[in-house]
């Protein structure tokens, strides 16, 4: 019996990174620059939002890994009760030894197959977890660069940053003087 994983209810996590990357991308851009202006609180609600989608991804995974121990645990109980009954089985034809060694064989194919079934969840499992797991890394890491570059355009296309540094004042270097 192959029981399948259950799919995630939607791509939260990728749904919500993405609305953080629209946010940046349609930002309204400065004038004369590369750069945008991001609202704060727009950014930190996106961000909650990414947040709460990653801890729903975990516990569904952890739901995933929970079934297949549940999985597991139901094939150990099912393999313990047919030893149990092929012990009983030899006790009573103690002289029949055909039939105990036939259940003993059936128990341990089924432990088997109860072993490699849990076995096959848990990779499945960590498969998933982990495809989800990069899947959001990329996303994230791709997401922050788009900021940290924005951060570096707007820092370098400032014409009043020479001014603070130098510790002149915008109205010295602001028009620019042909």
């Amino acid at each position: 019996m192959t029981e399948a994983i259950p799919a995630p209810m939607n791509d939260s996590v990728d749904t919500e990174l993405n609305a953080l990357r629209e946010l940046v991308e349609t930002a309204r851009p400065l004038p004369m620059s590369a750069s945008v202006v991001l609202n704060k609180s727009d950014i930190l609600v996106a961000l909650e939002r990414v947040q709460r989608s990653c801890r729903t991804a975990f516990a569904d995974a952890h739901a995933v890994v929970q079934r297949g121990d549940e999985v597991l645990a139901t094939y150990q109980e099912k393999a313990d009760l047919v030893l149990h009954e092929a012990e009983l089985e030899q006790e009573r034809r103690i002289s029949d030894t055909e039939v105990f060694r036939l259940a003993t064989r059936q128990a341990e194919e089924i432990r088997a197959e109860a072993e490699a079934e849990a076995e096959s969840l848990r990779r499945e499992a960590d498969a998933y977890v982990e495809g989800k797991l990069s899947s959001f890394a990329i996303t994230l890491e791709q997401t922050i660069d788009a900021v940290r570059r924005g951060q570096e355009r707007l820092t370098a296309s400032n014409p009043f940053a020479e001014a603070e540094d130098s510790g002149s004042h915008a109205a010295d270097v602001w028009p620019p003087r042909d």
